[in-house]
């Protein structure tokens, strides 16, 4: 009977331990592997972003990039004893995390700042045209006083 009692006592802790390991350590691990993906995938559908895009697209790609940097930080965050993994080639090693969030934060905030950028260029743009609208305008009332000058020269005569 002791015999029996020490195989159902070790069973139960060895899948209890294997419930443990799994919950806190392995879909942990799994979630960033997604995390990871997901972020691959994004920066294949953003491509384009940094070209010739319309501004909705760079807006989504402007959040797709913030929010893939919460879930990268959420995700590593909850792994126990990361540097370990790190160490394990598991994941990441926490250098590299920090620099793939600081350069998703940097190609967030430039498609921001590319949207900014045209958004003045159009501004300036329309502000030639209206200076240059103006000139032309005064090109004519100069050009319309000097026929009228000329007229009043003729009439003399």
């Amino acid at each position: 009977m002791d015999t029996f009692l020490w195989t159902v006592g070790t069973t139960t802790l060895i899948a209890a331990l294997g419930y443990v390991i799994t919950t806190f350590i392995i879909y942990p691990i799994r979630d960033l592997q997604k995390v990871q993906n997901n972020i691959i995938r994004l920066l294949l559908e953003y491509k384009d972003v940094y070209g010739i895009a319309p501004d909705q697209r760079k807006y989504q790609a402007h959040q797709a990039f913030r929010r893939s940097v919460d879930e990268l930080e959420k995700t590593s965050a909850v792994i126990p004893l990361y540097w370990l993994w790190g160490i394990l080639w598991s994941v990441p090693k926490q250098q590299k995390l920090n620099d793939a969030k600081t350069a998703l934060t940097k190609l967030s905030s430039l498609s921001i700042q590319i949207i900014d950028h045209q958004a003045d260029l159009s501004k300036r743009q329309a502000e030639r045209a209206q200076v240059t609208n103006k000139a032309t305008h005064q090109e004519e009332i100069v050009k319309t006083c000097l026929q009228l000058k000329e007229y009043a020269v003729l009439r003399d005569l």
